[in-house]
């Protein structure tokens, strides 16, 4: 299965940087906020997590709909999966013109 893959991918991820993040030691519902100022708390835990860019990898990929992974609201994270899809459209080739 997909998430199983991504999730051993950011397991892996956290034995190798030899620290817990620190959502795994904080109050889960931190990080499930339903106001700004719990997103931003859970943010700014996140800003120093050594896994941070893993976590957003597992979310992206995996598409996590809900909660704070790699320092990222649900709305960034689908405003970043946006960027992506506009740049691949981007730096398609065009067919009809040649490369001098």
């Amino acid at each position: 299965m997909h998430d199983d893959k991504e999730f051993l991918a950011l397991v892996t991820a956290i034995k190798k940087s030899g620290q817990n993040p620190v959502c795994m030691e904080t109050d889960p519902d931190l990080f499930f906020p339903e106001t700004w100022a719990q997103a931003r708390d859970a943010k700014r835990l996140c800003g120093d997590c050594p896994v941070q860019n893993d976590c957003l990898k597992f979310a992206l990929a995996t598409n996590q709909q809900d909660g704070i992974w790699g320092g990222l609201t649900p709305d960034e994270r689908r405003r970043l999966r946006g960027l992506g899809r506009n740049r691949q459209k981007q730096h398609r080739p065009n067919q009809s013109r040649r490369l001098g």
